[in-house]
């Protein structure tokens, strides 16, 4: 399905979540492991006498034990949480995690496609050197790709990276009298350190670079903020009475206003939790109808309605949600509902907040 798209209702950001939610270990696209399109990477195997379990190489089917620890990004965290869930795996199986593709990063076409894959014939990328070497990928996509996290393995780091990159593009000329006089005689531009991303950054990155993430749900960092408003989440809602007045808020993916609704607007938001259905009726609508059209996250007060196993939250107010800090906690005060029509209005909101917005199917 996520090498087929575009298609169907859900973007590939809310499939990946889906999965996720369900179990399903998804790696992030990295030049050591990945291809063009999505793969099924085997990540463990399981001894069939002992019950032990070996993270495994996706290109070489060689114990990671074997080889380097540049070469193993990802795969320790996804081994250790598949650890716990697989004791009753079958003897001598082999678990898998989904590796995204490069098909995502936005920037790189069926060029890139091709490019990629007449260099992974002649064998997997062993450094970053070896992609800027062999790959054919033009200055622009190599850039890219060190912002979109794909070259984590070989370089810790997307700045490290592109540091890196621009380096080997662009070598520094010889100044010997100037790295004397600044102390820099025996070193080179590749080991500049730079200061590391916060989550939050790295999220932020991975929206801005592929409209998805294997990292934290941008709700995620609103978690503790909504917590102290007795803000529930999707999943929580299920855990109300029918009737209950409630507060829910999240990132909306879909916005609907069928032909047969007599007007009523249908709302999907969705938080590190699930998803939850928000409708909204022809009077509330016209009172916040650019705030539920233009922000990409919303808070919504309402009546919950629980009837055979749907839950639906019917509103009756919207706020939007405050910005993002740096350090990826939500600011102490949310916007009225004016102030955010305001905001709306004027497409005035944070940068942090506009670079993590979900991608979102809507009528207009």
């Amino acid at each position: 399905m996520l090498n087929a798209q575009p298609m169907g209702f859900y973007s590939p950001s809310s499939l990946i979540g889906d999965a996720r939610r369900h179990g399903v270990v998804v790696l992030p696209a990295d030049l050591a492991f990945s291809s063009w399109n999505c793969i099924l990477e085997p990540i463990l195997s399981v001894s069939s006498d002992r019950r032990e379990f070996e993270p495994i190489s996706a290109q070489t089917s060689e114990p990671i034990s074997a080889q380097t620890s540049e070469q193993t990004s990802g795969q320790e965290t996804a081994a250790a949480h598949l650890l716990s869930r697989s004791v009753s795996a079958e003897p001598a199986a082999t678990v898998f995690a989904l590796r995204l593709g490069l098909r995502f990063i936005d920037g790189l076409g069926s060029r890139s496609a091709v490019l990629l894959e007449a260099a992974l014939k002649q064998g997997p990328f062993k450094s970053l050197a070896d992609v800027v070497e062999r790959s054919g990928f033009s200055a622009a996509e190599l850039k890219i790709l060190a912002r979109a996290g794909a070259f984590e393995t070989f370089v810790k780091g997307r700045r490290q990276a592109l540091w890196q990159v621009l380096s080997l593009l662009s070598p520094r000329p010889a100044t010997p009298l100037l790295d004397y006089l600044t102390g820099c005689a025996n070193s080179t531009d590749s080991e500049v350190e730079l200061p590391d991303m916060t989550e939050i950054e790295n999220v932020i990155a991975d929206y801005s670079t592929a409209g998805l993430t294997t990292g934290a749900h941008p709700m995620t960092f609103y978690r503790a903020w909504c917590r102290k408003r007795s803000i529930v989440s999707c999943l929580g809602l299920r855990n109300g009475i029918d009737g209950d007045e409630v507060e829910v808020a999240g990132g909306v993916i879909c916005r609907q206003r069928p032909e047969t609704a007599k007007g009523f607007v249908f709302l999907t938001l969705e938080d590190e939790s699930g998803m939850a259905n928000v409708v909204v009726n022809p009077k509330v609508f016209e009172v916040y109808r650019r705030l539920i059209l233009d922000n990409p996250y919303l808070r919504v007060r309402g009546r919950l309605q629980l009837e055979q196993g749907v839950c639906n939250v019917i509103a009756k107010h919207f706020d939007v949600l405050p910005a993002l800090k740096d350090s990826g906690v939500a600011s102490t005060e949310c916007a009225t509902s004016d102030e955010a029509a305001a905001h709306s209005r004027g497409r005035s909101q944070s940068a942090s907040q506009n670079a993590v917005e979900l991608t979102s199917r809507n009528f207009r």
